[in-house]
């Protein structure tokens, strides 16, 4: 069996690829609990797991993906890699187990197939879930040209182009999510006025015009029933997808694709979804909000497996695209259990 691991803002969700292809997925709002109670709780044992993918925090230590124990500063740059959270407490149990266990890198200016544009212009396109969620959409659909947009408590998109992954835009420069957002001459100031960066990131989002005192993982649904009879909460809703369009409009201008692939637990919503589906003139597709944690088990699968990947992220011992041994399109029994 294959773990998968997607660890987001508010939640960490876990997909279990069993060796008969059957796909089981958990999610659980933090604080977490020990990864071996959450594979228990999930009628597996230890001795089950052949290996275990994640990404950690933004991966711009790493080019390729590596061992856990070979990922110096838990392959982050700066002191990012030594916060203390649930995903780092995640991370330490992990290198303590005697398992395989291989680290995602994120999209960076080191990633050798990116744009190169795109390295002169960000040193950061995207964490490595986003990298796994491109991966989850050729597996479930053979696709190798589309952009592929997260909108949760931050929106990321990525463009990938003929197996490639080419370009995007990070969470603190494009598009608004509902708590984090881009860091603006605002946000700057209250950085130079001392406050924590990182705090002033996760209240750029549309929490910073509505839903303050709402608690994070209610704040999506909160804001589209809200809005039906709150004047502020439609605007607050208007804006962020307003901020999302720009987003994808400005990557479609650089990169000739035809279709957007929306994830996040707020891009799923029927009213996110339908609204950027009515008002985008390209093939609009809703995949599952796990996207991230389901491609990276097929990432751990195709390695264990030997098969050439999917997505050309030029990494030395994983490089896509040369055929398409992947089983694009093969389909899986999927259980999501509620949270």
């Amino acid at each position: 069996m294959i773990i998968g691991i997607d660890h987001g803002t508010t939640k960490i969700t876990f997909a279990f690829l069993t060796n008969d292809l059957k796909l089981k997925t958990y999610s659980r709002f933090k604080p977490l609990k020990p990864f071996q109670s959450i594979v228990m709780e999930n009628g597996f044992v230890l001795d089950d797991i052949d290996a275990v993918v994640f990404p950690y925090s933004m991966g711009d230590a790493i080019s390729e993906i590596v061992g856990i124990k070979d990922a110096e500063n838990r392959g982050v740059k700066g002191k990012s890699g030594v916060k203390i959270g649930s995903g780092t407490r995640l991370f330490d149990e992990l290198k303590e187990l005697s398992l395989p266990v291989f680290l995602l890198p994120g999209i960076h200016r080191n990633i050798e197939c990116l744009d190169e544009r795109f390295k002169v212009a960000y040193s950061h396109i995207a964490s490595g879930e986003k990298l796994a969620s491109c991966y989850y959409v050729f597996r479930q659909f053979g696709e190798k040209s589309f952009l592929l947009s997260d909108i949760s408590s931050n929106t990321v998109s990525v463009a990938v182009v003929d197996g490639e992954v080419k370009g995007g835009i990070d969470a603190t420069l494009g598009a608004m999510g509902l708590i984090q957002g881009p860091i603006d001459l605002e946000g700057i100031r209250r950085i130079e006025n001392g406050e924590d960066p990182h705090a002033v990131f996760s209240s750029c989002g549309i929490v910073k015009f509505w839903g303050k005192g709402v608690a994070y993982e209610e704040i999506g649904e909160k804001l589209v029933e809200s809005m039906r009879h709150d004047k502020r909460a439609k605007l607050a809703f208007d804006t962020l997808i307003m901020t999302v369009k720009m987003e994808i409009f400005s990557l479609l201008s650089v990169f000739d694709v035809n279709t957007l692939y929306i994830t996040g637990s707020f891009g799923v919503m029927d009213e996110v979804y339908g609204k950027i589906k009515e008002e985008l003139q390209i093939d609009v597709k809703r995949i599952t909000e796990h996207s991230g944690a389901i491609g990276s088990a097929y990432i751990g699968k195709d390695m264990l497996d030997g098969n050439s990947m999917v997505i050309d992220l030029a990494f030395t011992t994983v490089s896509i695209g040369a055929n398409d041994k992947a089983s694009a399109g093969q389909s899986f029994t999927v259980e999501i259990p509620g949270t």
